[in-house]
């Protein structure tokens, strides 16, 4: 029996010596290229500018008597915009620059419109900026070594944003001025950061992450002036993007 015993002893000792070297993940960061998909939530508002004599704009007052009882006038009080969700899905390619960077491409699609609130003294007009963005990220990512099956790490970078919503959608030549939309610019770019953790899994990983973003410049289409676009100098988009990544 003791025979017995210290053979299975020898069979068990290096099986388990293995799984304990055993690296989940399916060795995804030794390759050099290696391809996922991802899901994501977004929170964005825009950071609101308004041009120096945006309360005297009588254009806009006089255009907003329709929502007033008559004989009445409310003036312009206020502009801002609140948090608005979206969700989106995209696809990762990674590149492998060393044990500690990596280099990321990963193309998104963004349903996700956003809103600007107009305040009267008596009154809130608010209007849907439609979007739906195709998003072109490139950054960076540093991360830590591993510990266990976890690695933690930063992303910064930059991208190009693309509206893709049909110009049919956005066609309001022939309503009236009350009625006019607020447009975004068809492209613009902006910078990003974010952190995330790699959970390592027996055939792959997954990633939680979040992500801020801002944009470089104005994406106020104002190529065509309304009583909405008239009191605004410019519009700089910032979203905060929550996703969960699969490699």
């Amino acid at each position: 029996m003791s025979k017995k015993l210290l053979i299975i002893f020898c069979m068990i000792v290096p099986s388990l010596s293995l799984m304990a070297q055993q690296r989940w993940g399916g060795n995804v960061d030794e390759e050099t290229l290696h391809f996922g998909f991802s899901f994501h939530y977004v929170a964005s508002d825009f950071k609101v500018f308004k041009n120096a004599n945006w309360q005297a704009n009588s254009e806009v007052n006089n255009d907003m008597l329709w929502l007033e009882e008559p004989g009445t006038m409310s003036s312009l009080d206020s502009i801002y915009s609140p948090y608005v969700g979206g969700e989106g899905v995209g696809l990762l390619a990674d590149l492998r620059l060393g044990k500690n960077a990596n280099l990321r491409f990963s193309p998104t699609i963004l349903f996700a419109n956003k809103a600007i609130n107009y305040g009267f003294i008596d009154n809130l007009v608010a209007k849907t900026v439609k979007a739906s963005l195709m998003e072109l990220p490139l950054t960076f990512k540093f991360k830590s070594d591993r510990k266990n099956n976890y690695k933690v790490y930063v992303l910064a970078g930059g991208k190009y944003s693309l509206n893709v919503i049909p110009k049919k959608k956005l066609d309001d030549g022939g309503v009236i001025p009350v009625e006019k939309m607020v447009k975004l610019k068809p492209g613009f770019f902006s910078y990003e950061f974010g952190l995330g953790v790699d959970i390592y899994f027996e055939y792959f990983k997954m990633s939680p992450e979040i992500k801020w973003s801002q944009s470089f410049s104005n994406v106020l289409d104002k190529s065509e002036a309304t009583i909405f676009t008239a009191p605004i100098d410019k519009l700089l988009l910032h979203s905060i993007q929550f996703s969960l990544l699969f490699e």
